[in-house]
């Protein structure tokens, strides 16, 4: 009776049973705690590339913003009619600027390009003195209409899906001369472009 007695008021199970019930809480606060601290470390690290992705376009935007603010295209087309005969025309192309390849190319093919936009292959600009990746940027120039010749860049990264874009109005200056020989007749075209109103859009800019 007595053995039986003692069984009963044995607490042994009980803080058995109190241990497992302290140990299964202490786990699920562990793996809370643990959730959220891998939760707040991928988005400081996920801000962490949003931000540096940022500043890698800001700074290839403004550089090219801060070129082609004082980049200029020249084009002087001389075309030649004879009394007798057929006409010629030549063209010279000129530009200034880390850009001078790209613009001249783009305008010398916009004369054969069908549509409204013509848009030239994208390039790869790196900011010299700066740790910063290489950027991919695309050239969009109008053709035709009143707002021929407004460049847009694009600006992307490998790996990211954001984009800057940068937009420039054309300044155009146009001047037509002629003089007459004595076999022909000579008509100067002189057109001249450079680009204002630089603005940058994208990414919360």
């Amino acid at each position: 009776m007595k053995n039986f007695s003692a069984k009963l008021n044995n607490q042994r199970g009980a803080s058995l049973i109190l241990a497992l019930v302290a140990f299964l809480v202490a786990a699920v606060i562990a793996t809370v705690i643990i959730t959220a601290a891998t939760s707040t470390t991928k988005r400081v690290h996920d801000d962490r590339d949003i931000q540096q992705t940022h500043l890698t376009l800001s700074s290839a935007a403004q550089l090219v913003r801060d070129e082609m603010a004082t980049a200029e295209y020249g084009e002087v087309k001389t075309t030649k009619i004879p009394d007798s005969g057929t006409q010629t025309v030549e063209t010279t192309r000129t530009a200034t600027g880390i850009l001078k390849e790209e613009i001249v190319g783009i305008i010398k093919d916009m004369d054969v390009q069908a549509g409204d936009v013509y848009k030239e292959n994208v390039f790869k600009i790196k900011v010299e003195g700066i740790e910063m990746d290489t950027v991919d940027v695309s050239i969009a120039m109008k053709s035709n209409g009143t707002s021929k010749y407004k460049l847009t860049f694009t600006f992307t990264k490998e790996g990211s899906e954001e984009a800057l874009f940068l937009n420039m109005d054309p300044s155009v200056t146009t001047n037509e001369t002629s003089s007459t020989g004595s076999s022909e007749r000579i008509v100067t075209n002189t057109t001249t472009i450079k680009w204002k109103n630089p603005i940058i859009s994208g990414m919360g800019a």
